[in-house]
């Protein structure tokens, strides 16, 4: 067999073979400094068309604030009602009319925004019933008006809208019914005025303060039927009433 003999011992790379290994990495560092600077640039001119075209937020900035209406007077006011309501008031304990049928009531929801004028009328501006619900229409708002209760001798603001109900309804499929709005006015803005009732309209007293509404009931008037269901020889029927529930209403002040 042949054996091959290595030599071993230490290798050391002539001057010439290291000045070239030194030239060329000193080349591949300035290529690669190159490289890095034009990324660089890439990069910046990317980042500044992004900056035009982003929005700008500054958290140092403050938000103006949004208009909001304040009145001291219910005269030429403008108000969203925002309404949920049925056509028929829910059955009570003393209804005992055993053949009535009793059906479905169907709610009706949405917004409407109304000017309360200065000469007792009452403008409608829009109306937008909720998508969601069976639409009804206002055909229009009567005269407004504010009354003292006798009850707490507190203002409420009273006006009324005659609906035409769709005729998917189930009571009055339809018809068109007067629906009756109460609401309690306050002044909320600590100005130190009371609410004044005077001559049918309402203010803060000295014009200080700021009338807001609580909210309010949706009602229908329902002849009432005298005990023992007649007047003697006299037919009673539709002179006594009374103002049944059906729904609710918030009442908010709009420019």
């Amino acid at each position: 067999s042949t054996i091959t003999a290595f030599h071993v011992g230490s290798y050391q790379s002539s001057p010439t073979k290291q000045r070239s290994i030194l030239s060329l990495s000193s080349e591949n560092v300035e290529s690669l400094k190159d490289k890095a600077a034009q990324l660089r640039r890439e990069a910046q001119e990317l980042e500044d068309k992004m900056m035009k075209t982003r929005p700008t937020v500054s958290t140092n900035t403050i938000p103006e604030p949004v208009a909001k209406a304040v009145y001291t007077s219910m005269d030429d006011s403008k108000w969203t009602l925002t309404y949920r309501f049925a056509s028929e008031p829910p059955p009570q304990d003393d209804d005992d009319d055993d053949s009535a049928e009793i059906k479905k009531r169907l709610f009706y929801s949405g917004k409407v925004n109304v000017q309360f004028l200065n000469d007792g009328y009452t403008t409608i501006l829009q109306h937008e019933p909720s998508s969601s619900t069976t639409k009804i229409q206002i055909q229009k708002f009567w005269g407004w008006d504010v009354e003292v209760s006798n009850e707490d001798d507190l203002p409420y603001l009273l006006c009324s809208a005659d609906i035409t109900l769709p005729e998917e309804d189930t009571y009055a499929p339809g018809e068109t019914v007067r629906f009756y709005f109460q609401t309690l006015v306050e002044n909320t803005s600590g100005g130190g005025g009371e609410i004044v009732v005077k001559d049918g309209t309402l203010s803060t007293a000295d014009g200080k303060g700021e009338i807001s509404c609580k909210d309010g009931t949706i009602t229908v008037k329902r002849d009432v039927e005298p005990p023992g269901g007649f007047w003697g020889i006299f037919n009673g029927g539709g002179i006594l009433a009374q103002f049944r529930y059906v729904g609710e209403f918030t009442c908010r002040p709009i420019l």
